[in-house]
């Protein structure tokens, strides 16, 4: 199994980013076009960005301001089964963010894409957070 990890600090509480995270209007600042589901275990999100990709998640940890972790279980055939975890570690002023996308089944090309997308989005959560900037869903691709 292979994993996509990424760690970034982020000017910000925790409760400001668990809701950039795991609530509708945040997620949709910074990552999908739209989505809508709880952040309690068990509850299932849909992540939608565009007709042709609609996937759904089921929440398999949440610490409310600390942590929430999804397990995939319906989405393009790479990320099917892979678990997303997001955990957050106050210090000071900021907030470090500790992103795990695990149980890739290779490390293909798309494992590898997938890697820099999180990168850039991550950066577009720093944006949103620290500035309240949204960059259009459109237009996220060429950030």
């Amino acid at each position: 199994m292979h994993a996509i990890k990424h760690r970034l600090a982020i000017r910000a509480a925790p409760s400001v980013i668990f809701d950039a995270i795991s609530r509708a209007q945040g997620l949709n600042a910074w990552w999908t076009k739209r989505c809508d589901g709880e952040p309690r275990a068990g509850s299932m999100y849909c992540f939608h960005f565009s007709e042709a990709f609609e996937w759904t998640a089921e929440v398999t940890g949440v610490v409310p301001g600390r942590l929430i972790e999804w397990y995939f279980t319906d989405a393009e055939p790479d990320w099917t089964g892979t678990r997303l975890r997001i955990e957050l570690i106050p210090e000071g002023a900021q907030t470090w963010i500790s992103f795990e996308h695990e149980d890739w089944q290779d490390d293909n090309a798309h494992f590898r894409h997938t890697s820099f997308c999180w990168a850039q989005y991550l950066r577009l959560l720093r944006l949103w957070v620290e500035d309240g900037t949204s960059v259009p869903y459109e237009e996220r691709s060429r950030t």
